[in-house]
This record gives structure tokens, C-alpha cells and sequence, in this order.
């Protein structure tokens, strides 16, 4: 028997853990109410349809928290192949020819060859300096498993222990969407490695924090999370190029609909400003 349109719609609230997940709408057919017995029935139901859309909810969840891991770890790739290809290849042909001159002038010029080969070693000591910083701008397990703040500061601590202060303050970062904790980090590390290499700066000030929307055009008025590193150092120079590690930070940064700004401190310094939003469109 067919169900014909009604105006008697009752509206039951489907609840789960105490989230409210959606309305169920029923409509007793034409002429007729919901005696008790159907309301028993529905209130049965109820919570059928409850665990069913939590299920469904929880499923999409999980598959957006995978997309974002998908997408971090392709981001991590294209910074190491930068990184190859743009620093460590480079270096190591530049050191074959280097090793294959000092070897020319072993037997004629001793001195000349110890000379090439200390420099040569120099290099090669910059050159593990540099990849072992590569391998701190990688997503480290702490950031998956104990989360943002733990991370950061695993990460100042790795380079208080080599020399270079790392300030950190790090606000409250709970249920941050994985891809903006991914990218937040990797702004923070890309930041402070530049600092430490280049601002000739003893140490430096990270802070990552929550704020609220802000005005009209500032990410569109959604909450937003700012990761601040300051230094100062010897600030930027008016005809630095942009390296692969700003960059990375600007295509990370763009990926989410943020904003990043590198300017000059007063009276020295640099800063590092990052706005990313909270939460974005899987």
C-alpha cells in the first residue's frame, strides 16, 4: 500500500555520544497519526539510524586523516628531491672533481693536494651538517602520535643541543586537521633552519597559536592558526633569491588557502609569519 503526502511530520533528533547527527522526519500517511506502538518502533529505530550515521561519519573522517597523510608525505618527497637535486648533487659532483684534482696533484704538488682535501673535508662536514636538518624538516612519528606542541619541541631541542636557541611557545593545538599540523610544522623547522644558518643570529622565537576570526578577508573570517618565527639577525637582503625551503613554505601555505609573509624586524631581524586556517575542505 502506497504512502500519500501528509502535514502531521514528526521530527525526531538522531543523537550519538551526545552529538546531535541529523533529524528524522516521519510522516503517518494520509488521515492517520503515530499511535503509541509506532512511536515505540521509532524510538527503537532511533538509535539504529544513530549508530549508522556515526559509522558513516566516522568513516569519512578516517579517509580524510589518510588523504591528509597521502598528501603530507608527497610534500615531504618534493622537498628531499629538491633538495637533491638542487643541493646534494650538485655538491657531490663538485666533490669528484674536487677529490679527482687532488689526486692529479698528489705526486707533483703534496701541499697543494693536503690543501684541496682539507677544504674537501670541510665541505663534506657542512654537507652531513645540512642533511642531517633535512632529515628535522621531515614530519617526525612525535607529530602523529603525540601531536603539534610535541613535535616543536622535540625540534628545539634537537637544535638547542647543536648550538642555536630555539624560544618556543606553543598555545593550545588540539583538533588541528593533520594536513595544517603537517604544514604548520614543516613552516616552524623550514624557518628556524633559515635563521640558524643565515641570520648569524644566536637563536630565535617560535610561537604557534589560535585565533580567533579575524576581520572581514582574513581567511575568510575562519579561525586560524599563526606560526611566528623571529630572529634577530642580519635580516634578509634586498637581492636574496628565494631558496627551495621558501618555497616549500609558500606551496604548503598556498595548498591550504593561507597566507605567509617574511619581512624585516626593527631595528634587526627577520620574521617568518604564517596564517593557516584550522580546519579545510577535504
Amino acid at each position: 500500500m502506497g504512502w500519500s503526502a501528509s502535514t502531521h511530520v514528526t521530527h525526531v533528533p538522531v543523537e550519538h555520544g551526545g552529538r546531535v547527527l541529523g533529524d528524522l522526519a516521519v510522516t503517518p500517511r494520509a488521515g492517520e497519526r503515530l499511535d503509541a506502538r509506532t512511536r515505540d518502533a521509532l524510538a527503537q529505530l532511533v538509535p539504529v539510524v544513530a549508530a549508522g550515521l556515526a559509522l558513516a561519519s566516522g568513516a569519512r573522517d578516517l579517509e580524510r586523516a589518510k588523504d591528509a597523510v597521502t598528501r603530507a608525505r608527497l610534500a615531504e618527497r618534493r622537498l628531499v628531491r629538491r633538495e637533491l637535486h638542487d643541493g646534494v648533487g650538485p655538491w657531490l659532483s663538485g666533490l669528484r672533481l674536487g677529490l679527482q684534482g687532488a689526486r692529479n696533484t698528489l705526486a707533483t704538488d703534496p701541499a697543494a693536494a693536503a690543501a684541496v682535501l682539507e677544504a674537501l673535508q670541510r665541505e663534506v662536514e657542512e654537507r652531513v651538517d645540512d642533511v642531517r636538518t633535512l632529515s628535522r624538516s621531515l614530519l617526525p612519528p612525535a607529530l602523529d602520535e603525540a601531536g603539534l606542541e610535541a613535535a616543536l619541541r622535540d625540534l628545539a631541542d634537537h637544535h638547542d643541543a647543536d648550538g642555536f636557541a630555539v624560544d618556543l611557545a606553543c598555545g593550545p593545538c588540539d583538533d588541528l586537521d593533520p594536513r595544517v599540523a603537517a604544514a604548520a610544522y614543516a613552516i616552524a623547522s623550514e624557518a628556524v633552519i633559515n635563521a640558524s644558518r643565515h641570520s648569524g643570529a644566536a637563536g630565535c622565537r617560535v610561537e604557534v597559536a589560535a585565533h580567533p576570526p579575524g576581520p572581514p578577508g582574513t581567511l575568510d573570517g575562519r579561525t586560524h592558526l599563526v606560526v611566528t618565527c623571529d630572529d634577530a639577525g642580519s635580516g634578509v637582503r634586498q637581492d636574496a633569491r628565494a631558496g627551495v625551503g621558501t618555497r616549500s613554505m609558500r606551496e604548503r601555505v598556498e595548498e591550504l588557502g593561507g597566507t605567509l609573509e617574511i619581512a624585516p624586524l626593527a631595528p634587526r631581524g627577520t620574521r617568518v609569519r604564517a596564517v593557516l586556517p584550522r580546519k579545510v575542505a577535504p
